[in-house]
């Protein structure tokens, strides 16, 4: 599977919300995956990925939010990851780091320019508290 960098982090938090039903739809498909088989190899990218397959936003492989700001938003993620473009991982290492990383520093870098920040479907009290909360993504107890 590929993922933008970014979009590891807005797995966390996702919440049935979107841009049009084929994008909710495949989302829901990507992160139900990831939950039910965290050992899944993930290829994380600085592109267009298998979340932005099904966005209306997504045109000529481009996203219409502002393509400089969505690459930056992944190089900041890698950072925090402590990955580089093109490394395969696991989802349950991704989510061990994400653990082990992330502060409310971290995350006003990496998402207070984002849409979904602004609409205030995330924030850093809602990830902080998945990431305590010792559960997995599909609220199993881990």
């Amino acid at each position: 599977m590929n993922l933008r960098a970014h979009h590891i982090f807005c797995l966390q938090l996702y919440e049935g919300k979107g841009y049009s039903e084929a994008f909710c739809k495949n989302m829901n498909r990507i992160r139900h995956e990831l939950c039910e088989f965290p050992k899944s190899e993930i290829c994380l990218r600085i592109e267009a990925d298998d979340i932005c397959a099904h966005c209306p936003n997504l045109v000529n492989k481009h996203c219409n939010f502002g393509q400089a700001n969505t690459t930056e938003r992944d190089k900041i993620a890698l950072r925090i990851l402590g990955l580089e473009e093109g490394a395969r991982v696991s989802y349950a290492l991704i989510q061990a780091r994400l653990r082990s990383a992330m502060t409310a520093e971290a995350f006003a870098q990496l998402c207070s320019r984002c849409y979904w920040y602004e609409q205030r479907v995330c924030s850093w009290e809602k990830l902080s508290r998945v990431l305590v909360s010792n559960k997995d993504c599909l609220g199993n107890q881990s």
